[in-house]
């Protein structure tokens, strides 16, 4: 019986050796790994240096033939962006066009009478002809 717990308790801290080691080596690869990538980064941006250190020097001058094109477009780019900006600016101050307010105008009273053209008579609203000489009445 000895036996089988001497066996269980070695099974038992193996695997938890194993556990614990495969954690190390997981760590310890991933503090590898961010450690190249800052190394990747640093190369990245000394090679960007580099390169915006020979665009200066070459954009005004005539550049090699093999960074011909890459500086032309560059330089079309820098035209192009100047030229967002100044849209930019445009509509930054750009105003709404706005509908213009109607100014408040007199209300008109509604005719209570009619006036005949032929005689002058006054009738009422509604009449369909002059009480006092038959013309019709046209609303004025």
């Amino acid at each position: 019986m000895s036996n089988f717990f001497d066996k269980l308790n070695a099974n038992l801290t193996n695997a938890g050796r194993t556990v614990s080691q495969k954690v190390k080596n997981s760590n310890d690869i991933s503090r590898l790994t961010n450690e190249i990538n800052a190394e990747k980064r640093t190369i990245q941006e000394k090679l960007l240096e580099i390169g915006r250190m020979y665009y200066d020097i070459c954009k005004e001058t005539e550049p090699d033939e093999a960074f011909r094109e890459p500086i032309d477009s560059i330089q079309k780019a820098e035209q192009k962006i100047a030229q967002l900006q100044n849209e930019i600016e445009v509509v930054r101050v750009r105003e709404p066009e706005l509908v213009p307010i109607p100014e408040d105008t007199p209300k008109q009273a509604n005719p209570s009478a009619m006036v005949c053209l032929k005689c002058g008579a006054v009738s009422q609203l509604g009449n369909v002809f002059c009480p006092a000489c038959g013309q019709k009445l046209v609303p004025q």
